[in-house]
């Protein structure tokens, strides 16, 4: 076919007056030009002998941890940080262990934070570089702003301690503590705020009050009190006021504290605490109790 197709065109050639070349001719002839390169790639493909989309592909070789290096350390030792880990120099790098040594050194409750850094050591090891930023030490604990309620007595509420390394939470819990204390002191817009100054040696911690204008009550009326008259019910009161928030801290505690309990709380006696007990409960019993201390 392809003979008969260069007679043709050199016959054209000589006189350009002959019909052209039939288009079926040249299909046939270039397929059977095609076909036998074409065979046995289709061939194997039949067998399944193609190889697959990337085979020649290298597979990711496993890196070896060659050295293990720590950066930010000043009040933990490396040794510390060695007892955590999860990989250790030798050994094939891990992803998981990795994780599963970041989550471990940050259960030490030393490090705000920890970065970690790999890099290639031809042919096939990897260096690792684990940076840390240690939770400062407090070097200080100030108070602000106070008027009502004293130093010693401020101090006395808060967990925080000189010497302590920083805790943002307990930060948070003292600060509420504080607030909670004016407001069972009757100040009940009293604010608290943490101002923490950070150097090289470590942070100091200042306690900034405000206290706010104190609350008063302008009047007490009693009902249902039978026995005794209002102003002997207030003087009990006001007597004892001070030894049962020093005990139960708020007035709805105390309110629900059975007379027993009450009758256990210094200075006062039996009676005492009858009188506190029928004052929350007008309608209760006598709760068992005898007239004398």
């Amino acid at each position: 076919m392809r003979k008969q197709i260069n007679q043709l065109r050199s016959r054209k050639r000589k006189d350009p007056n002959l019909e052209p070349i039939p288009a079926a001719m040249k299909v046939r002839a270039n397929y059977r030009r095609v076909i036998p390169f074409m065979l046995p790639a289709m061939l194997l493909l039949l067998a399944g002998g193609m190889p697959p989309v990337g085979a020649d592909e290298p597979a990711a070789a496993a890196e070896t941890i060659v050295a293990m290096n720590f950066m930010g350390l000043a009040s933990v030792d490396s040794s510390d940080v060695l007892l955590r880990l999860k990989l250790k120099e030798g050994e094939i790098l891990d992803k998981d262990k990795m994780s599963e040594s970041v989550r471990a050194l940050y259960g030490m409750r030393v490090f705000s934070k920890i970065d970690v850094q790999t890099e290639p050591v031809p042919p096939d090891g990897v260096r690792i570089t684990w940076i840390f930023e240690e939770r400062p030490r407090v070097l200080s604990v100030g108070f602000q702003g106070y008027d009502h309620l004293g130093e010693a007595d401020l101090k006395e509420k808060i967990t925080l301690r000189k010497g302590r390394l920083l805790d943002k939470k307990t930060l948070e819990q003292d600060r509420k503590t504080l607030e909670e204390e004016y407001r069972n002191e009757g100040f009940p817009q009293a604010k608290v705020e943490v101002e923490t100054q950070l150097s090289d040696d470590g942070v100091a911690v200042t306690y900034k009050i405000d206290e706010g204008k104190r609350s008063k009550i302008r009047k007490i009326t009693f009902k249902g009190n039978v026995e005794m008259s209002d102003d002997e019910l207030r003087g009990k009161l006001k007597l004892k006021k001070k030894a049962l928030f020093r005990e139960f801290g708020t007035l709805q505690k105390i309110q629900e504290a059975p007379a027993e309990r009450l009758g256990r709380v210094e200075p006062l006696n039996r009676k005492d605490a009858r009188t506190v007990y029928e004052f929350f409960h007008p309608t209760a019993e006598k709760c068992g109790m005898g007239e004398n201390s």
